[in-house]
């Protein structure tokens, strides 16, 4: 069973590593000139990387943006504008010595007049007259159709007529104009840079975020997550860790009685909130020991062990308890995590989470890419742009390492997952 477990955790994690080489691979085709050299020590692990991809998109023009205040470094995108205005919308024949009469714009000779208003203007040898007494009559001239509202290309809102700007269109709320112009996703940020999700503000928010509807949200230097999650993944203490954490994950899905047995009781100090009970019933295992040396080592400030119960169809939630272990407090932190992902998968209850965190273990959320076979997984967490860094760059940051140990089917290549994090210190 050991063999087999190794088996597929092992290729869990090359998994991971080919589907970040593989997107890193595909983007380096696309600009040659943008490689990301692959790190292989902790402390030169990059704090941001560059993306491959170019901004704005070939062929196009650079553009300094559309936003006064938005679309900069650091700010929010330039999702809309206010339309251009070109005065009221007016009916008629707006203009000097122009009459309107069936529809069409008609003008009489100079010094002459319409003759009569009620009178039709086309094909009438009278329709002007002589300004002053003279008569003298005379017919009019056609000059063009009649403006009804605004002109070609513009449209009304509130009396007055509006075009959009270049690279924005007209915005519509339930067939409704809002008198606002709503700009391209290309031209969103200035020239040069890339829009990148914000951290959730709430549980919503989290939902939407990872579905796609508030994704993108500030502007910034181009990132890929991919290509940043494979330069976590080579450097030599992140091997080092993953190693440890695998080491003590197949530990605990050890099918000997001593080790189940261990693992139940473990489980149920930790549904029970005994968190003590259940950090000693760790501490007995010597592979658990390892993993804290060697995150310690690795300047690492927490590691967690929880369980949980997830299911998917096609689209995957998940949920963990657990403790946390703060090696610079020496606290132990009672925690639940909401995790949605894009894998298929389904798990029953009983399978283990471990991780390694290099800050401290709050609540919160994080992002990852993820890859696992049958419930044996691998995933690198970073947090996400945050615009004016204390340290000043805006990027997202490594957070951790995790793997996960249990029992199920399915299967997550390489797939994008959000966890909310609730920790409640105990």
């Amino acid at each position: 069973m050991m063999v087999t477990f190794l088996g597929r955790l092992g290729y869990a994690i090359v998994l991971v590593c080919l589907i970040i080489s593989f997107a890193t691979a595909t983007a380096k085709d696309k600009d040659d000139d943008d490689n990301v050299a692959i790190t292989t020590n902790q402390a030169d692990l990059p704090r941001s990387a560059t993306s491959q991809s170019s901004y704005p998109p070939p062929g196009t023009p650079e553009y300094p943006g559309l936003c006064p205040y938005r679309g900069h470094i650091g700010y929010y995108q330039c999702k809309e504008v206010t339309a251009i205005d070109h005065g009221k919308s007016v009916t008629g024949c707006p203009g000097k010595q122009l009459y309107l009469s069936g529809g069409n714009c008609y003008s009489c000779p100079d010094g002459y007049k319409r003759a009569n208003i009620t009178r039709k203007m086309a094909g009438d040898p009278k329709a002007c007259t002589k300004r002053g007494w003279g008569k003298d009559p005379k017919p009019a001239t056609y000059v063009r159709e009649a403006t009804i509202g605004c002109a070609d290309g513009q449209f009304e809102y509130k009396g007055n007529c509006k075009t959009c700007p270049a690279h924005t269109r007209r915005e519509h709320f339930a067939m409704f104009d809002s008198g606002k112009c709503k700009v391209d996703k290309e031209y969103r940020c200035n020239a040069g840079l890339t829009l990148h999700k914000s951290a959730p503000k709430n549980k919503f928010d989290h939902f939407k975020n990872w579905i796609g509807l508030k994704y993108k949200k500030y502007c910034g230097e181009p990132f890929n997550l991919n290509t940043y999650s494979l330069e976590v993944m080579a450097s030599e203490a992140n091997k080092k860790l993953a190693e440890a954490i695998i080491r003590f994950g197949v530990k605990m899905a050890k099918d000997d009685p001593e080790t189940k047995d261990k693992v139940a009781r473990f489980k149920q100090a930790v549904k029970d909130h005994e968190l003590r009970t259940a950090y000693d019933i760790l501490q007995s295992f010597d592979e658990f020991i390892y993993l804290q040396d060697a995150a310690s080592e690795g300047q690492q400030f927490a590691v967690s062990v929880g369980v949980g119960l997830d299911g998917s169809a096609g689209i995957g939630y998940s949920y963990e308890i657990g403790l946390a272990y703060e090696f610079g407090s020496r606290q132990l932190k009672w925690y639940q995590t909401h995790g949605l992902s894009k894998g298929i998968s389904f798990s029953y209850d009983g399978s283990i989470g471990v991780g390694v965190w290099g800050g401290s273990f709050t609540t919160g959320y994080s992002q990852g890419y993820i890859a696992s076979v049958d419930s044996y997984g691998f995933g690198v967490w970073s947090d996400y742009y945050t615009p004016k860094r204390a340290d000043g760059l805006n990027q997202p940051h490594f957070i951790g390492l995790s793997g996960t140990f249990g029992g199920g089917a399915g299967v997550e290549i390489g797939e994008y997952n959000e966890v909310f994090t609730k920790v409640e210190d105990i």
